[in-house]
């Protein structure tokens, strides 16, 4: 199965995650292992002896986008990125059905390789949507999980984001320009950012999509759960709409522990340094218990 439209798309897809990883303000190593899905690659950074959190990046990224934001961690941290096979051009090109067990046993495979008997997650997204699955799967293995936007608990209102992101998508796919990108990506991301605004528009025109949306959380399906789960929300994000998703995560997600929403963020949060302190603060005093500043 090839996930993108042709190799030289894959290749730019490679060389962006090189230029994301060289902004990363820590020292990463690089690794590959098997999975039942193929050969997964990922970056680790932090101390070896710390408490592991394995990051699961958003769809159509990679493991250094969802690094570049988390450097501030990795001095407590030992964090792990996998790249999410099919969502990524790091990893094996597979996509397994986004509601069946796929993705959740490959997680279980990384933990495997990996040999973490335990972990904490940091699921962004698509990412976020993988963690629930494996919360279903392992819910033995997961110490603590954080959720930024997550797929997969609510739905966004579809005519409208349609209408505002989905139709300028295949407008800009269908005749790529600057104003075209600048129309797609409005109600998506929240602050400008060259680097991300280019790189997410190669990634709209070099990947095949898929357009099956995911199913819903079910009541009961993570009663086994009972790592605490904290889920940070945005307020105007249209695919996960942050009020709505807040509130269905308390009926759906039992032990959940935290609830923080963004204010006046879309889909993809602010990109500058004083919103990526503030959120390290928030991630850091869940996942290492330390007293609320």
């Amino acid at each position: 199965m090839t996930v993108f439209i042709d190799a030289d798309a894959k290749g730019k897809l490679v060389n962006w995650h090189s230029r994301f990883r060289q902004k990363i303000k820590v020292s990463t190593e690089s690794i590959v292992f098997s999975t039942r899905l193929g050969e997964t690659h990922a970056l680790v950074c932090g101390p070896p002896d710390c408490t592991p959190l394995v990051c699961l990046h958003g769809a159509m990224a990679s493991s250094a986008h969802v690094l570049l934001g988390a450097p501030l961690l990795a001095s407590r941290l030992r964090l792990i990125a996998p790249d999410i096979p099919g969502h990524s051009p790091m990893s094996a090109e597979a996509r397994p059905d986004i509601n069946g067990p796929g993705y959740a046993e490959w997680l279980a495979d990384v933990f495997d390789a990996l040999k973490l008997e335990h972990a904490c997650i940091l699921g962004t997204s698509w990412g976020g949507l993988i963690a629930l699955r494996a919360a279903a799967l392992i819910p033995h293995r997961i110490s603590k999980m954080s959720l930024i936007v997550p797929a997969g608990i609510v739905q966004g209102p579809i005519l409208e984001s349609f209408l505002k992101i989905g139709w300028p998508m295949m407008r800009y796919r269908a005749s790529p320009s600057p104003e075209r990108l600048r129309r797609f990506l409005r109600y998506m991301i929240t602050t400008h950012d060259e680097d991300w605004e280019a790189y997410l528009g190669e990634a709209a025109l070099g990947y095949k999509l898929d357009f099956k949306p995911p199913r819903l959380l079910k009541e009961g399906e993570l009663n086994a759960l009972t790592a605490p789960v904290q889920v940070v929300a945005a307020e105007l994000d249209l695919q996960s709409p942050g009020r709505k998703l807040i509130a269905r995560a308390k009926s759906v997600i039992p032990s959940l522990a935290d609830q923080i929403l963004i204010p006046q963020s879309h889909h993809v949060p602010p990109f500058d340094e004083s919103f990526q302190k503030w959120l390290t603060n928030h991630l850091e005093t869940f996942l290492l218990d330390l007293p609320r500043a």
